[in-house]
């Protein structure tokens, strides 16, 4: 009993260290999706162009089931789009590194076609200028950045999840879960704005409530390492050990080398101990 009560304490511990520091995702930055016909059916072998940051471009192509995923992308917005046969689409996205944007394209006729090239420079700049605040410990000026980003694009859900994550890290918890569910009203299986929601429920000591805002997030990415050891940490602080086992477990599985992965080892024994 004396060895659980000081492992929950240092884990505990731990936990809250991490969840404070919102920013600290080990992922790359990413955007995903998919590329459906008018009737909804997938498209194999569409091309996705990507235009970013500073003129970067890239491309891939959608699998049989109309998927798709690009990674290591630069912070800020990007403009992709989507062809095949003469069809086109553009959307926005809006990319933080630890972070992931889901597209959904539908090209047909009647698609939108284009997006206005001064609109999305000024939302690269905004989105630009917002990661350097946010890097720079400046929380009230990339809210102010990234709301700006929101003027041209409303329906930015990466900049509800950015605004988010600054008001985590000023413990302005009210307003960040505000604006993670923003984001999720427009994706509901935006990951990082669940797992956001989660931080501010876990830091309020709210274990049971954010323990179901990171098995949202775990659901829709199970590789997303953050959610899976917070996750864990939140299912240790309830008591819940074989969950808490699960994700630390699931953890070490997405991020071998990540910056806990050398604490997680050395603490799985103990609580896999506990249980038998």
């Amino acid at each position: 009993m004396v060895m659980r009560t000081h492992l929950f304490r240092a884990v505990f511990a731990l936990g809250v260290a991490l969840a404070l520091s919102t920013s600290a995702f080990a992922q790359a930055g990413l955007v995903k999706g998919t590329v459906t016909d008018q009737a909804g059916a997938p498209i194999d072998g569409a091309t996705l162009d990507f235009s970013g940051p500073d003129g970067v471009s890239k491309k891939t192509n959608t699998d049989k089931k109309g998927e798709f995923v690009m990674i290591g992308l630069k912070s800020g917005a990007w403009k992709v789009t989507a062809k095949k046969d003469k069809l086109e689409q553009t959307l926005m996205a809006n990319v933080r590194q630890g972070g992931s944007s889901n597209l959904a394209f539908k090209i047909a006729p009647g698609a939108a076609a284009g997006v206005d090239q001064k609109k999305f420079q000024a939302l690269q700049a905004a989105f630009a200028a917002g990661n350097a605040a946010a890097d720079a410990g400046d929380h009230d000026g990339a809210i102010a950045k990234f709301s700006e980003a929101l003027t041209g694009m409303p329906d930015c859900k990466d900049c509800y999840t950015n605004i988010g994550y600054e008001y985590n890290a000023k413990r302005d918890y009210a307003k960040a879960i505000e604006n993670f569910q923003k984001a999720l009203d427009i994706d509901k299986e935006h990951a990082d704005a669940a797992v956001g929601i989660g931080v501010a429920l876990f830091n309020t000591q709210k274990f049971a409530d954010a323990k179901k805002m990171f098995d949202v997030a775990v659901k829709v990415n199970p590789k997303h390492g953050f959610a899976q050891y917070q996750l864990g940490m939140t299912s240790l602080n309830l008591g819940l050990l074989p969950d808490a086992v699960k994700a630390l477990e699931a953890y070490l599985e997405a991020e071998p080398n990540g910056d806990k992965a050398a604490e997680v080892k050395a603490t799985l024994p103990a609580i896999k101990g506990m249980i038998k």
